[in-house]
């Protein structure tokens, strides 16, 4: 009996690429012609995009030169933000100083500064010494109005806890849109032993601005050391005679 000669299938072998070359001497002189006018639309495309961005468009950050802000005036209000195209540092608002009062270098939220650090802030102390006010204190920060009172609210709830009070949430109208505030008092031992007490009260009020993600904070704080508190219509009054002096920018 004769064996059967059994064919076995070939391996197969993947046809190798052609080279870009190979491939485009392959193509007809009409596809040729319509590659070269789309590679060129392409590129000019993005080269007018590249020119838009950094000739053109404007994000509104802050040039920085030589360690200095380009353009800067004393009562510019400026946060450092993320992704600026020239700077992470943007003018937020203008704050000049309201009525009976005086700026101070007062960094009462402990802002980093030095020749790296170019967000400002300010701090306003009574020109009058017999005022009940103790300063004013104005920044931006990198939270919209409705995270930052919230944060903040629960944050002066638990500083107040059973020695003191805190208002509820109240918005307000203003010029530059809706605006949150509250108010707080409350005393805190003013040495180790705890034999003497300080009391402290404030109106704090987030101020939206032309960026959705910051708000510009205004706190009208006022110290004492009995436990005598002011009436909400001093500090609402003092708040109004610096929001008088704040402009946004847009």
């Amino acid at each position: 009996m004769s064996k059967k000669n059994i064919r076995r299938p070939q391996k197969y072998v993947k046809p190798k690429d052609p080279t870009f070359k190979e491939w485009w001497a392959a193509q007809s002189e009409q596809k040729q012609k319509i590659y070269k006018i789309i590679a060129i639309a392409v590129a000019a495309a993005i080269l007018l995009s590249l020119i838009f961005y950094y000739g053109i468009y404007d994000d509104g950050s802050l040039k920085i030169r030589k360690g200095e802000v380009v353009g800067k005036q004393d009562n510019w209000l400026i946060a450092e933000l993320d992704g600026g195209k020239n700077s992470d540092y943007y003018h937020i608002a203008n704050v000049d100083t309201p009525e009976g009062y005086v700026r101070t270098d007062d960094n009462l939220a402990g802002i980093a500064t030095g020749p790296d650090h170019h967000d400002t802030f300010f701090a306003f102390a009574p020109v009058d010494e017999a005022s009940p006010i103790e300063n004013i204190y104005v920044r931006a920060i990198n939270k919209s109005v409705d995270a930052m009172t919230e944060d903040a609210y629960s944050t002066f709830t638990g500083f107040v806890g059973d020695m003191g009070t805190i208002s509820e949430i109240a918005e307000i109208d203003t010029r530059h849109g809706k605006a949150k505030s509250f108010t707080y008092a409350y005393g805190y031992p003013n040495d180790e032993l705890g034999e003497t007490m300080r009391y402290t009260q404030s109106r704090v009020t987030y101020i939206p601005t032309d960026d959705k993600d910051v708000c510009v904070l205004i706190s009208v704080i006022y110290y004492s050391d009995t436990e005598v508190y002011l009436e909400n219509s001093v500090l609402e009054a003092e708040y109004e005679k610096t929001f008088a002096k704040l402009e946004i920018v847009e």
